[in-house]
């Protein structure tokens, strides 16, 4: 089984994340059918009745470190391989064949960006793996230890950049015991920057950005 969790958390842009968190929930059940958890904040009302929810103190000041908690705290009783992402995916196809591969975490490595090279909106972690649970603690650690101001919205990015330094596209790193598989984003998920762009063929899901968050 593959279960999806993201995060959507009102850190006073609900009216703009709220759609885009309901069309990613109901894409990932059109294409899965598979169950999903989402990670939000104390008080807001969730995206689609009946759906599994996981409460946390979110702040903007500490997003990264307690999306971080969230997802090293579920990873523990999810119901299958889960892949944990932002809100703001639109779904094109299981991503369960991305499991095919040997991994106890799956990264999606982006080149041109030699600061942040490690997404921290998509990523998979292995059902049952005990070393993936532990990367995961370490991760949230490592965020932890940041100064205040790094613990916002790229703290989990620069955390994984010092946690596994340089890294290559489809390759597997070893980190305290966890097989870590660096995938290339580029045929993970596209980047939608404008309305007329067209994704190509063969990627799992639509990563909405610009035009559609003006």
């Amino acid at each position: 089984m593959i279960e999806l969790c993201f995060t959507h958390a009102d850190l006073g842009q609900d009216a703009l994340y709220r759609p885009l968190a309901t069309k990613c929930l109901e894409t990932w059940e059109a294409v899965t059918g598979a169950p999903s958890a989402q990670f939000r904040d104390m008080t807001s009302p969730h995206v689609g009745a009946g759906r599994k929810v996981i409460r946390k103190d979110f702040t903007r000041n500490q997003f990264s470190l307690k999306r971080t908690e969230c997802l090293k705290d579920y990873a523990r009783h999810a119901r299958g391989n889960l892949v944990a992402t932002d809100c703001d995916m639109e779904w094109r196809a299981s991503p369960a064949p991305l499991f095919d591969e040997d991994f106890d975490i799956g990264l999606c490595w982006r080149t041109g960006n030699p600061g942040m090279p490690y997404y921290a909106g998509f990523v998979m972690v292995r059902h049952g793996s005990e070393a993936a649970i532990q990367f995961l603690t370490e991760w949230w650690f490592t965020i932890a230890n940041l100064p205040a101001e790094a613990q916002t919205w790229w703290g989990d990015q620069w955390a994984l950049a010092a946690m596994l330094g340089r890294g290559e596209p489809n390759t597997t790193k070893n980190f305290m015991g966890a097989k870590v598989r660096l995938f290339d984003a580029g045929r993970v998920f596209f980047n939608m920057q404008a309305k007329d762009q067209t994704p190509p063929d063969g990627i799992y899901a639509t990563h909405v950005k610009g035009f559609r968050k003006e």
